[in-house]
Formats: structure tokens, C-alpha cells, sequence
């Protein structure tokens, strides 16, 4: 386990891309090395190095030959040290007594090059192994009873190797060695725009160990590097699906092969259902391989399962583990009534933890089971209040010195900002969730849609906030009054884990963007939205959303033919890039084009109003009535200066459904007008259809996955300024959220036409998310047996520092992504670190679970809220189905592969379960409702359904409390769920 591992490591690109069965060859016998760290010569992969940049300070990097080769773009950063820029390796642990050889080997492109380095710990607070300039060699630290550095070493043009032996003093965990190279003003550092440096043969060997059979040292191979391995090649929702849903599967095989059987299993291992496989075909977007579906729609019975296919020499031995999978055997899932209200709960609670000025209360974290990780989660308010600068424009800092109070609001990206866009796609998807509920007469089926609506009115509140008010603001008052501004923002890029969230505020100026035309619209759509939602319960805030909305689309008119212009140039336009270089993941949306953004506020107002100044302005737009349609490989996306185009029904710079949608929603509107707009949803989700049945050639019924979603073509240049240097087809940033997207409009047209293939091809979405994809993992947190847990995240920490929390559960991450391979300009270095390259990896594989994998695996609050509506649909609109029955299986002689399942219809109670487990009926599942079980089937006459305690079980929670299925409330549901809460189960 602690022999040096780079030999295994070089080749584990072969068995992470491959999605098919294979075992893994032990590696050959070598002369004990015992390595401590995790990558040496930098052949095929270069992590746990990586190279860390303090804005303005940049730096990229390639492997060249099996070196580590890094090309300095911007020299100085926001300190203006050394250790502004950065390469290093993290996570080493050094035992008490024990001697190690550290070397390497360096070189420049010019004489002099200064070179830091050290090993410390993370915080760069105690120094235990320094490099030294005057004697040119490594030596003990001031932290460890040795001295400062002298100086910086100069590089050459040539190779030069330096080396030491350290013998630590004490036990030292979670150290890092860094090497410091940017341009310094007291602490060294000579670095230019254009300078090189190679690294290579990196070492640090236990010696001590070197001579023991029974090491105590090393790089933990275990740890995988975020790399994702299936562990099941029966691809499924893991999370389950409704009695009468469509229940469809994928296998993979790793050539070509006729149809298998296989069989359904219950928990008590008995087969309740046998079928035949149907072979697809390759399909290269889902990974390499050959594909087969298996349909299982005829089990209606609420239980647990798995899929087992008679296939079983696949068995795959993990590279970094050793652990054995069986992967003809599925993940277990769930047939039941409540399949997605736990996630939907905790889906929700997301937004409050993204409060920015708010103390995080540890009993209202409802999305993490476990104690100690809820106080982690919970914290005080990092912006109790937030003051930032007003800017004159997109690329200075604060020149005036006029600050302003923007306390409030979501944090919208990892960089502590809040911006306007990103909240208004998140409080109309929201808002409309609860709109469409309210329209079906469900919205009392859940109480979680009233937390919604809360959290939608906190950063809409916010929102209004940001209003440009004369008294206020001398830069942009006089002439854009009323007008909103962009968001907030630092000036400047940080490392989570060296700086944490409570002194960020000490380091960093907090800015204003400037006033711009989406901005004002995108919050007149949504205050206009509220203002209709609010006025039966809060008719004073629903007047206040109103007359803001009103105001401020008077005061954006009055700049109409500036915005129609589109200049480039036009301050209120905003750019989409960073401050000062170009960074997707502090993107500000930027966005020339917004007379669809224009449309939306006209449609949200007249929905509101019927007023007739609103519908000739919406019905005058060359959108009127319209719904975007993605057709198949027709799709478009050039990351600079922003993307033309994708395959998205609507997004946060493409606002066009949103307006249709409302206006579909509304009783203001003809009716012939709304027979066009049923007919245009219908249109666009018939696209979506039609891209979930046909793969990457367009050949039908070879979409192996069945998911409404296509590659775009994606171009990436070096630089923001420069044309696209290449093009690939490839899943676009933030590829889930697409799908998810796509979703809410079949969902629409199910609802518009009640066409039962929207539905499903919707629900084939959620599969996808859940489980049903090219790697087998569900990309929500603590949902599925095998799902994500380290979403990029400004302090969701754990995979990184122990004393961090990690992430809360029901937290969807923006998924597969080409940017994850590009080249240098826009690329992950993470993802560029584990050998990941585009073109050479299946598009639905671009995917890496690690917190440092920004992008694939970043959330933002647009993408829940669109996770969330579609949770709330299927609850809403897929379970208590009458067909929910009992099943038994009987196999019927055959030459098809199917088997007929008979199935008999049972009584259903007036009153259907609300949420499997929540007993008290409070919208969570806790240790309360395991205990009131108890109390209830202990003292019936104070805790039953008639019951003298005032908090007496009700019929409602009897009927949640049946988390076996087993038709009624036992002590072996209060035992099942307390297994829940431990996490020793996954779903109730």
C-alpha cells in the first residue's frame, strides 16, 4: 500500500475511462520505495501538484515530456509576494524521528530565476523543511529547530537537483510543500511575464521505512484524486422511481453483445421480476463500450431492489483501493410514493445556507443528518453587514471612496459575490414552482414549496435593494435612477482554505458593478412575479414588489435605443469575464443582447397587471408567445465574449422561456393566445424528445441514456481576447443543469397537453442526474448509493481540512464538462492535473468528485432552483398513482424479451403519505419522528391519533410513519428510520 505509487498511478486513465468490466493487473514487484508523496516524474498525470494563482497574478501549465512545465502570464499578484503564485502538493503526513530525502530537480528559461520553497503546514504559519539559497541545498526549518532561509535559489537554463534530509521532531499531518515564484516587494521573487519553469523527479522517501517490512509512511494510494469509477455497470436512478413511472435502465458491456437476461431482486433476495436486455449500440457521448436497456416498468410495489444481469465475469478490481466490484449488480433503489421528498426538502434548505448575512442556526439545517457536521455548517453571519465601493466601471477598484450598505442576499458563486442575474433565474424558478403548485391545487402537499417561497422573497428582497437610489449613489444616480445594479463582487481571487470566509471582508474590497440594462429587467420580472403571489397573504409587500417593477421599467425605457444598440462599449452592458482575467467561475453573465431579457419583464407585468401598455410591448417583440428551440447539432458556444449559444431551453443570459411560461400560467391572457403557446411549449420540449432518442449520429432509439440534452460546439482561445484557436463538440459548463433545464419545459408541455411522453422523457432526466450516466454516479449529494461529496465550494472544505463540514445533502453539481479538458485560457488545472484531456475522454466521463474540480463540479443557486422545481413536479404530478399495487411475477412463454407482470389494484386511503418518515409532519425527517412512533404504539392515549398530548401523532403521520410499506405503523419504522439518520441506509 505504501510503495511508490506513480507506476500504478500512470495507469490509471486506462481503468477510469473505461466504463466496461475489466480486472486490474497487480502491479509488478519493485525495490521497496516508500514515497510519501502522491506523483514523482509527471508522466501521465501531475496531481496532487497543482499550481495555485493569486489574482491579478496567472500562471498555466502543461506536461512536457514528463516534466511539470508552467509559463508565467502575470508575474505580480494582489499581495505582491512570492507566494502569489504557486506550485505545490498538499496532504503529506510525516511521523516523529523518522528521516526523509527530499529532492528535485528545477530549471528556467533565463539565469536567475528565484526560487522559494518549504515544507509547512497549510497555513503558512510553521515552517519545518526550507529551501536555501545560499547553501543551495534544503535543511530543518525555524518550526523545527533549524533556521530561515537565506535567501531564494537561481535557477538556471540547465537542471539543477537540490536535496536534504528531513527528520521531524513531531508528528506533522495535512502538511504541504510549496514552491513560492512570483514577483515580491519584501520577501524575493523575480518572476517576468513569459518566464518558464520545469520541475521534475519530485522526492520525498521515508528512509526509516525504506528498511522496514512493516511501514509507517507513505502516500495513501486510497485517495483517488477525485476520479469517479463506476462501481455498478447497471446504470439507474439510484434514488428509486413512483409505482407507475417508467422504469428504464442502462448496461454497459465491453464489446459487443447480444441480450442478457436479467432479474429483479427484493431485499429478502427473492426475484419478482425476469426480462431480456435490448441491445442500443455504442454510444460515444456516454463512454466506450457497448449498450443495452433493460425496461422494468411492470414492478409497481413499493420496496427496495436490485438488478442483477447474467453477466457474471464482470467483476472490476479498483486501482486505488482494491476493492472488488460486481458490476453486473446494481445499486439498490427505491419503488415508493415519496421518492423525492426527502431531497426536495433538503434541496431547499441550500438556499438558507447561502444566507450571506444571516447566522446559520445549526436546528435549521435540515439537509445534513449528521451532528457534528451541522455545527460545522453552521456559523455566524460572514456579512451581518456588507459595505462595498461603488465602481466607475467594470475594471477598476474603488476610486471615489463612496460606499453603500448591500447587506443581503445569496452568495451566487465562490467568490463570496451576489450577483443580480444568478439570483433572478433562481427567484423566478422558485417562485414559478410555486406559482404552477398553486395552479394544480397542490401546493398544501408539501409545506417545503412555503419554504421556498421564503427563501425566493429573501433574495428578491435583497434585489430591490441594489436599486440605483439618487441619494445615495453621485456616479450613477442622476441619470439611471431606478435602474439596478449588477452585483457584488471582490476585487480580487483567493484560496478558500488560507483565508477563511470571516477575514475575507479584512483582505479584500467588496465592489458595486455598475447599473446595467439585464440587471433592471431581470428584477421587474421578478418583483412583478411576486407582486402576483403575494397579495392574498402579504398585500403590502406584493404593492411594494409592484410599484418597484413599475418604476424601474420606466426608468430602463427611457435608455431604450442605448440597449437596443448593443454597443460593446456601453458601460451597462456587463462583460462576461473576471476583474482582470478571464474567470468563468466569477463570470458577471455579461450579456449584449436582451430584448429577450426585455420581453420576460413585459410578460411578468402584464401576467400581473393585464395592463395593455405591457402586452402591446410583448406582443410587438419578434419573441411574443415564443419558446427557444434547441434543435440537435445545431447548437453554437464560443466562451468569449459570451455563449452565442447552447443546448439549454433558457438560462441566465436566455430568458425567453421564463416570459412564455408566465404568460401560460396566466389568466390575463386569450385564448387563442394560449393555444400558441401550448402549441410553441410543445414544439421546443418535442425537440427535447426528440434529442433523448437519438445518439451522437442522430440514429434513433441510440441514445443510451435516454437524456434530453446534445454536445454543443464549444471554441476556446488562449486568452479572452483572442478568436477561438479550436472547436470540439462537447458538453457545455454546467451540463446538468441543462438537462434539468430542458426537464421543466417537457414538464410544461406534460402539463399544457398531458401527453404522457413529456413526463417520462422528463423523469429520463432525473434518471440521468441520479445515476444514469456514463459514470454511474449521482450528482447529488447524499442521495444514491454511490453519489458526489465534494462540491467546489467556498467552505464546504472537508476533502481538504478535516475542521471544514462537508457538503450538506440534496446539493446537485453542474456535472461533465469539456471545459474540464480544455486547453490553457479557460481550463480546470485540477482537471488538467489527473491527465484529462477533451476528445480523448467520453464527453459524459469529464467529470472529476473532488472540491478543487471547479468545472464539473460547482453549484450555484440557478442550478438548485431548477433542481428543485423539477423535484417538486414529480411529487406533485408522479406519486400516489392508484396503479401503485402489489405485484407478483409470472413468466409467460415467450420469444419477446419481455415478462407480462399482473398486478392487482389495493385500496388507497383518503389521505396518501406526504413524506416518507416525517411522522410530526414538520417537512423533515429527524430523530422526533422515530421517537413519536414510539410514544404513539407505547401510550396511544396520549401520543395516538386521538391522543390528549398536543402533539399527538395525526392520520397524516400514521401514514408517513409506514416507512417499510408493510400497511401500518410499527416499531420496526421508528428502527428503520433511526438507521437512516445514522446513514446506514440511503432512502426511506
Amino acid at each position: 500500500m505504501y510503495k511508490k505509487t506513480n507506476k500504478l498511478i500512470a495507469g490509471v486513465m486506462a481503468f477510469t475511462m473505461a466504463a466496461v468490466p475489466t480486472v486490474a493487473a497487480a502491479p509488478a514487484e519493485q525495490k521497496r520505495s516508500v514515497m510519501v508523496i502522491g506523483e514523482s516524474t509527471f508522466d501521465k498525470k501531475s496531481l496532487p501538484w497543482h499550481i495555485s494563482s493569486a489574482l491579478p497574478a496567472k500562471q498555466s501549465f502543461q506536461l512536457d515530456d514528463g516534466t511539470f512545465h508552467i509559463r508565467i502570464l502575470c508575474s505580480e499578484g494582489v499581495d505582491h509576494e512570492k507566494w502569489d503564485l504557486q506550485f505545490r502538493h498538499r496532504n503529506l503526513n510525516f511521523k516523529s524521528g523518522h528521516e526523509y530525502k527530499v529532492s528535485f530537480k528545477a530549471k528556467s528559461n533565463r539565469e536567475g530565476f528565484e526560487l522559494c520553497s518549504q515544507i509547512c503546514d497549510i497555513n503558512y504559519e510553521k515552517e519545518y523543511f526550507v529551501l536555501d539559497g545560499m547553501s543551495n541545498d534544503m535543511h530543518m526549518g525555524p518550526h523545527m529547530g533549524g533556521e530561515w532561509s537565506s535567501s531564494a535559489v537561481k535557477l538556471s537554463t540547465e537542471w539543477q537537483t537540490f536535496e536534504g534530509i528531513f527528520k521531524p521532531t513531531e508528528d506533522i499531518e495535512s502538511a504541504e510543500w510549496s514552491f513560492h515564484y512570483a514577483k515580491g516587494t519584501k520577501y524575493q521573487g523575480n518572476a517576468n511575464e513569459g518566464d518558464e519553469i520545469w520541475f521534475d523527479d519530485m522526492v520525498i522517501e521515508c528512509l526509516t521505512c525504506d528498511e522496514s517490512d512493516d511501514p509507517m509512511c507513505g502516500w495513501l494510494s486510497a485517495g483517488d484524486f477525485g476520479y469517479v469509477i463506476p462501481r455498478s455497470d447497471v446504470r439507474l436512478n439510484q434514488t428509486g422511481y413512483y409505482p407507475a413511472s417508467k422504469k428504464v435502465a442502462t448496461y454497459v458491456t465491453e464489446n459487443e453483445r447480444e441480450a442478457m437476461d436479467f432479474r429483479v431482486i427484493d431485499t429478502k433476495g427473492e426475484e419478482v421480476y425476469k426480462g431480456r436486455t435490448v441491445p442500443v449500440g455504442p454510444d460515444p457521448e456516454t463512454g466506450n463500450g457497448f449498450f443495452h436497456k433493460l425496461d422494468f416498468s411492470d414492478i409497481k410495489k413499493p420496496g427496495k431492489y436490485t438488478i442483477v444481469v447474467d453477466d457474471e465475469e464482470n467483476v472490476y478490481a479498483n486501482p486505488f483501493n482494491g476493492e472488488i466490484y460486481k458490476r453486473n449488480i446494481s445499486h439498490e433503489f427505491t419503488i415508493g410514493d415519496s421518492i423525492y421528498a426527502d431531497v426536495f426538502r433538503d434541496a431547499i434548505n441550500f438556499f438558507y445556507m447561502q444566507r450571506s448575512d444571516t447566522d446559520i442556526d445549526k436546528d435549521k439545517i435540515t439537509s445534513s443528518p449528521s451532528d457534528e457536521n451541522r455545527e460545522k455548517l453552521a456559523h455566524k453571519a460572514y456579512y451581518a453587514k456588507d459595505e462595498a465601493y461603488f465602481r466607475e466601471d467594470w475594471y477598476s477598484s474603488n476610486k471615489n471612496n463612496i460606499k453603500m450598505d448591500v447587506s443581503g442576499g445569496w452568495f451566487t458563486d465562490d467568490n463570496c459575490g451576489k450577483n443580480i442575474i444568478a439570483g433572478a433565474n433562481s427567484v423566478w424558478l422558485l417562485q414559478n414552482m410555486y406559482e404552477l403548485s398553486e395552479k394544480n391545487g397542490s401546493k398544501t402537499k408539501n409545506d417545503c414549496l412555503n419554504d421556498a417561497l421564503g427563501e425566493a422573497r429573501y433574495e428578491l428582497e435583497f434585489m430591490m435593494n441594489m436599486v440605483v437610489d439618487p441619494e445615495k449613489d453621485s456616479i450613477w444616480g442622476e441619470e439611471y435612477a431606478d435602474m439596478v445594479y449588477h452585483g457584488i463582487r471582490y476585487y480580487g481571487s483567493y484560496d478558500p482554505l488560507n483565508l477563511p470566509l470571516d477575514m475575507r471582508n479584512e483582505y479584500f474590497e467588496r465592489l458595486i458593478n455598475p447599473p446595467t440594462y439585464a440587471a433592471t429587467f431581470n428584477v421587474i420580472a421578478c418583483a412583478a412575479q411576486a407582486a402576483r403571489l403575494w397579495k392574498d397573504s402579504d398585500s403590502d409587500f406584493a404593492e411594494k414588489c409592484l410599484k418597484q417593477a413599475k418604476a424601474s421599467w420606466e426608468a430602463v425605457k427611457k435608455h431604450e435605443d442605448e440597449w437596443k444598440e448593443s454597443s460593446l462599449h456601453d458601460q451597462h452592458f456587463a462583460p462576461n469575464k473576471g476583474n482582470t482575467t478571464y474567470d468563468i467561475s466569477d463570470r458577471d453573465f455579461g450579456d449584449i443582447n436582451i430584448a429577450d431579457e426585455a420581453y420576460w419583464a413585459a410578460c411578468e407585468l402584464f401576467a400581473t397587471t393585464g395592463e395593455k401598455e405591457y402586452y402591446d410591448y410583448l406582443t410587438s417583440s419578434k419573441w411574443a408567445f415564443k419558446m427557444k428551440e434547441c434543435i440537435p447539432d445545431y447548437s453554437k458556444i464560443i466562451h468569449w465574449p459570451q455563449p452565442s449559444d447552447n443546448f439549454k431551453a433558457f438560462g441566465e443570459t436566455n430568458t425567453l422561456d421564463l416570459g412564455t411560461i408566465s404568460l401560460y400560467l396566466s389568466d390575463k391572457i386569450s385564448d387563442d393566445d394560449r393555444k400558441l403557446i401550448t402549441e410553441n411549449i410543445g414544439n421546443s420540449a418535442d425537440n427535447f424528445v426528440d434529442a433523448a432518442t437519438r445518439n451522437i449520429d442522430g440514429k434513433i432509439n441510440e441514445n443510451a441514456m435516454d437524456i434530453p440534452y446534445r454536445q454543443v460546439e464549444c471554441g476556446f482561445g488562449l486568452d479572452p481576447y483572442s478568436a477561438y484557436s479550436d472547436s470540439w463538440k462537447t458538453y457545455e459548463y454546467g451540463s446538468n443543469s441543462s438537462i434539468v433545464n430542458n426537464a421543466v419545459v417537457m414538464a410544461y408541455a406534460y402539463d399544457a397537453t398531458g401527453d404522457e411522453k413529456y413526463r417520462e422523457y422528463a423523469g429520463y432526466a432525473l434518471d440521468y442526474i441520479f445515476g444514469r450516466n456514463g459514470l454511474g454516479i449521482s450528482y447529488v449529494t447524499g442521495y444514491g448509493t454511490y453519489h458526489t461529496n465534494n462540491p467546489s465550494s467556498n467552505y464546504w472544505l472537508n476533502e481538504m481540512d478535516k475542521s471544514y463540514p462537508y457538503a450538506p445533502d440534496g446539493v446537485l453539481v453542474g456535472g461533465p464538462t469539456g471545459l474540464a479538458g480544455s486547453p490553457d485560457g479557460i481550463s480546470d488545472n485540477f482537471m488538467k492535473g489527473i491527465g484529462f484531456k477533451i476528445g480523448e475522454v467520453p464527453d459524459q466521463q469529464l467529470y472529476a468528485d473532488s472540491i478543487q474540480a471547479w468545472t464539473c463540479n460547482s453549484v450555484t443557486p440557478q442550478w438548485q432552483a431548477a433542481f428543485a422545481w423539477m423535484l417538486s413536479f414529480f411529487e406533485n404530478n408522479a406519486r400516489n398513482n392508484n396503479e401503485a399495487a402489489s405485484t407478483t411475477t409470472t413468466t409467460i412463454p415467450t420469444t419477446t424479451t419481455t415478462t407480462v407482470t399482473t398486478s392487482t389494484k389495493s385500496t388507497i386511503s383518503e389521505l396518501n403519505m406526504m413524506m416518507s418518515g416525517d411522522v410530526n409532519c414538520d417537512c423533515q425527517v429527524d430523530m422526533g419522528d422515530a421517537v413519536l412512533i414510539m410514544q404513539a404504539l407505547a401510550n396511544p392515549n396520549k401520543f395516538g391519533e386521538k391522543g390528549t398530548d398536543e402533539h399527538h401523532i395525526t392520520q397524516q403521520g400514521v401514514i408517513n410513519a409506514d416507512v417499510i410499506g408493510n400497511n401500518g405503523m410499527t416499531n420496526e419504522d421508528a428502527v428503520t428510520i433511526q438507521k437512516y439518520l445514522l446513514k446506514l441506509i440511503t432512502s426511506l
